[in-house]
């Protein structure tokens, strides 16, 4: 779907906005991501009628907050990244409600 030698601003640019999400018609949320690094940025997701709608920026009441490297969020949203694995080996920094963040990524399908 996309290549991973892209920054992750091409990266997301790529991926269709909103994109669908399979299993979470019911939740409303907004995820926060800040991605470090000299490609980093900050972008949150607005989840809402099962689908995320990716914005640059950042949101005041996040549920979730992610932060991970480039390459670990572009893993993590093409598929290729456990998203459990990523928390436990430290690869991605999570605060807020994990079980929310588990279940979405979980629930992302993009191609």
């Amino acid at each position: 779907m996309s290549d991973f030698n892209d920054n992750v601003r091409e990266f997301l640019a790529r991926i269709p906005n909103p994109f669908a999400l399979e299993n979470v018609d019911d939740v409303v949320a907004e995820i926060q991501f800040h991605v470090d690094g000299p490609e980093g940025g900050d972008w949150y997701a607005e989840v809402k009628d099962g689908q995320a709608k990716l914005v640059e920026g950042t949101t005041l009441n996040p549920e979730l907050v992610l932060r991970a490297g480039a390459e670990e969020v572009k893993a993590l949203l093409s598929g290729t990244l456990d998203p459990f694995k990523a928390f436990m080996s430290g690869k991605v920094k999570v605060n807020g409600n994990m079980m929310l963040g588990l279940r979405l990524l979980k629930a992302i399908k993009l191609t």
